[in-house]
């Protein structure tokens, strides 16, 4: 498998100049080219469209993306999520370095085409690509983008998903979860869960306003509090102008809006008031009044200012910029007397805009408000609602999500701090889960991450192995004992017991009570598969010949019984002190092989029948598969001692994470290599089986070729693919099994956060994914790095990631 590797590029240590890399075997995807524009003005002078790259990169204004060159591999696509300076002001800098298209939504996209046109030192001939939310595009065979609606101070933003074979990397840079958003739409919560469903790998989150408490506010509180400051008042005749910023189309729409309800003619001035509202405009997001105007050149901004003087100020509502007190805009000039408009005692100026939180902004901010009041203006402070998300958002979009890894970005050390304590409360581990990275830093996630699990449940099956010698020893007479112990010696992923074992420790139980628990478990299990393999003629179990193969039928039933039997017995005798718990644990096992055999009936009946419902073949895997995973969660409460909610929550998670299991082997036994299920590939087709992937296609009207044919070939096997994709079944199969296991997992919010909870969800995944991680997995090198040092945490062994230090000869911002 292939490494999946996060470049922290830019945007790590500061708010501004975002760029992050994806980097898949030799496949790079960057995401955002941003700007750090308080850097700039430091600058007065500077003119940033005619600089080198490499000065701006000296001043700390754009990102140091020198550190790609240690990269190995080719940038594909340049992804840009939204249209805000900070992530796409430095396209005209460096996207020319890179052979590759920029892939934008339609309103990012426009934007983007303007920097490019207004940049005079280099020449930008990447193709612009314009994809909308809702929709993917594919960037190479094996990598795809994928952008998810989400609202924020800028229309057409998007969450981007980029989708690996190793998983699914997220982009969240920047959002709220604005259900009520006045322009745009609101979050694509269905797309944002079933991201979650099908397992993100690593989630890029900003942490802007992390440490704020709450939810931020909808866009719809931010025009109620304008509508209350321009409209709730008495004095409607005094001078009043706005500021707020000039991407904020929202905004601007809900200023026009009651500009109408006041009766005033709306006056936009500023050369980005002109860039960004002419593009909305352009593009249908806004329809100007007849009477709105808009003017960027000084010349004509003057003007503008000259006529509001002349004709009166409560005819006109100036939106001007300014309002994070830049030198050289409008409202700086107006305070300092340099433009034809003349503030007068009783004039309003309404800031609907938060002050950007950097030294340099609020250092203006305040000389400029200081200037405005010795005038006799009125300030009316923060008029707005951020753009960001605040604590709560980002603890919902986490829990829905549920990302496996988890990288603050777009913010300062103090922002990442605060979100790092939030993703603690949700159950992430600094260091293992939830990482701080810095500019220049590489977080290198193996590519075999599901092989962690399978470490966590070796370890939980080494007590079982030890115990099945043990409870399981070859007697007299002695071919009875090994045809019994064949199977079982025969190795296993021990999933049953690992998920009984887990969930007694989650409840607060002892293992030690537990462990003859989990041998039984995986002995009802084996001997389910004894008899299975009897009446399915099935030659081959775990890569050795089945038992009816070696001693007949006769024998692999007498095997059968035995591990059964024995199972009863070993049961018995857990919980030592604690007979009412042994008691219930063993009536739960043996309830639940009276299911399975109930479920086995089903499955010999339906192969005799034509007409076989989604219903009937539910019930019949449910009570042959599903339940004994059930049996396993609910035994593991019991033996730990937990409450009745407790045990029926942990049997329905064991049930539906089984259900979800045995519904995805259906897709597997078509998609998966015959190495890696262990048994032909398309056998299920080739054998005329009624799977759910079949019912669902044959309900449709679709029928692949080798369907019942008894024997199929690769080319075969590639038909069948294509006519289950058209069909909509491979989908429809796959969204099933990744809902049942999501509502299984969501089952165990009963339980306290702990390891072993995360084990059990982990556990849950590993279902789906399992046959992706089918090679032991590789351990982490003496010395992993190719370049730089390693800052791992972890000892040998026991992680899969390590952060890395690119090489730079620059250290800036």
């Amino acid at each position: 498998m292939t490494d999946v590797e996060i470049v922290a590029v830019g945007g790590y240590n500061e708010m501004g100049r975002n760029m992050t890399a994806v980097v898949y075997g030799e496949d790079i995807v960057i995401l955002d080219m941003g700007i750090r524009l308080d850097r700039v003005q430091i600058h007065e002078d500077a003119e940033i469209d005619r600089m080198h790259s490499l000065e701006l990169i000296e001043m700390g204004a754009i990102p140091d993306d020198t550190i790609m060159r240690d990269i190995n591999g080719t940038v594909r696509a340049i992804v840009c999520t939204h249209g805000h300076l900070d992530h796409i002001g430095a396209i005209p800098k460096l996207a020319h370095r890179y052979n590759a298209p920029i892939i934008s939504t339609p309103y990012t996209t426009a934007l983007i085409r303007q920097q490019i046109e207004e940049e005079r030192k280099f020449k930008v001939n990447n193709p612009l690509v314009t994809l909308r939310p809702g929709n993917i595009y594919e960037i190479t065979d094996e990598i795809s983008v994928e952008f998810i609606a989400i609202p924020h101070s800028i229309v057409d933003s998007a969450i981007a998903l980029i989708h690996t074979p190793e998983g699914a990397v997220m982009y969240a840079c920047d959002f709220k979860l604005d259900r009520t958003p006045t322009l745009g739409s609101a979050p694509d919560f269905e797309a944002l869960k079933r991201a979650g469903r099908e397992g993100v790998l690593a989630m890029i989150t900003e942490t802007t306003n992390s440490a704020r408490s709450g939810k931020t506010p909808s866009e719809t509180i931010a025009k109620d509090m304008l509508r209350d400051v321009l409209l709730g008042t008495e004095e409607s005749d005094v001078g009043m102008i706005v500021t707020t910023f000039a991407s904020h189309i929202a905004r601007l729409k809900a200023i026009l809006d009651i500009a109408d309800e006041m009766g005033r003619i709306p006056l936009f001035l500023g050369r980005s008031m002109e860039k960004y509202l002419g593009a909305a405009v352009e593009l249908g997001y806004v329809t100007l009044p007849d009477n709105a105007e808009i003017y960027g050149q000084r010349k004509d901004v003057d003007k503008a200012l000259k006529k509001v003087m002349a004709e009166g100020k409560d005819k006109y509502l100036p939106v001007v910029t300014g309002h994070q007190g830049e030198p050289g805009s409008i409202l700086m000039r107006i305070a300092n007397n340099e433009t034809p408009l003349k503030i007068e005692s009783g004039d309003r100026i309404i800031f609907s805009a938060n002050i950007i939180p950097s030294p340099m902004t609020r250092a203006n901010r305040y000389a400029l408000e200081t200037k405005l009041r010795m005038k006799g203006a009125r300030i009316y402070d923060d008029v707005h609602v951020s753009g960001h998300a605040s604590r709560e958002d980002h603890w919902e979009l986490l829990r829905m999500v549920r990302p496996t890894h988890v990288i603050p970005a777009h913010g300062d050390l103090e922002m990442h701090s605060a979100y790092i304590e939030m993703a603690e409360d949700a159950g992430y581990v600094l260091g293992d889960t939830v990482h701080l990275l810095r500019n220049g830093e590489i977080l290198v996630i193996w590519g075999m991450i599901m092989a962690t699990i399978v470490d966590e449940i070796k370890e939980r099956g080494k007590p079982v192995e030890k115990a099945i010698d043990e409870l399981l020893p070859v007697r007299h007479p002695d071919g009875l004992y090994e045809a019994s112990r064949h199977i079982v010696k025969a190795g296993g992923k021990r999933l049953r017991p690992a998920v009984l074992l887990t969930a007694t420790e989650a409840v607060g139980g002892e293992q030690a009570d537990a462990v003859p628990a989990a041998v039984a478990v995986e002995l009802m299990h084996t001997f389910t598969l004894v008899h299975d393999d009897i009446m399915d003629n099935d030659p081959v179990r775990r890569g050795l010949p089945a038992v009816h193969t070696i001693w007949g039928e006769a024998g692999g039933i007498l095997a059968g019984d035995t591990l059964y039997s024995k199972a009863i017995e070993i049961i018995t005798t857990c919980c030592a002190g604690k007979p009412d718990r042994a008691l219930r644990a063993t009536n739960v096992l043996v309830k639940t092989c009276v299911e399975i055999c109930e479920g086995q009936w089903l499955d010999i009946d339906f192969e005799n029948r034509d007409n076989v419902s989604k219903e009937e073949y539910l019930e019949m895997i449910e009570k042959k598969t599903s339940v004994l995973f059930g049996a396993a969660a609910e035994i593991g409460g019991i033996i730990g001692g937990a409450d009745e909610k407790t045990v029926k929550a942990l049997y329905e998670y064991g049930r539906l994470v089984g259900l979800g299991f045995q519904i995805y082997d259906d897709v597997l036994d078509l998609t998966a290599p015959a190495e890696v299920i262990g048994k032909r590939q398309g056998s299920d087709i080739a054998e005329g089986k009624r799977t759910l992937l079949m019912i669902h296609a044959l309900e449709k009207g679709f029928r692949p070729k080798a369907f019942g044919k008894g024997d199929i070939t690769p080319e075969e096997i590639e038909e069948a693919i294509s006519v289950l994709t058209e069909s909509g079944s491979l989908d429809y199969v796959k969204d099933l099994a990744f809902g049942f296991v999501a509502d299984g997992k969501a089952e165990l919010d009963v339980l306290p956060d702990s390891n072993a909870k995360k084990l059990l969800c982990d556990i849950a995944d590993y279902m789906l994914y399992r046959t992706y991680w089918k090679t032991p997995r590789h351990q982490v090198a003496d010395t992993p790095i190719r370049n730089g040092r390693t800052q791992s945490r972890f000892p040998e062994g026991k992680r899969h990631f390590f952060i890395k230090q690119a090489k730079t000869d620059k250290k800036t911002g």
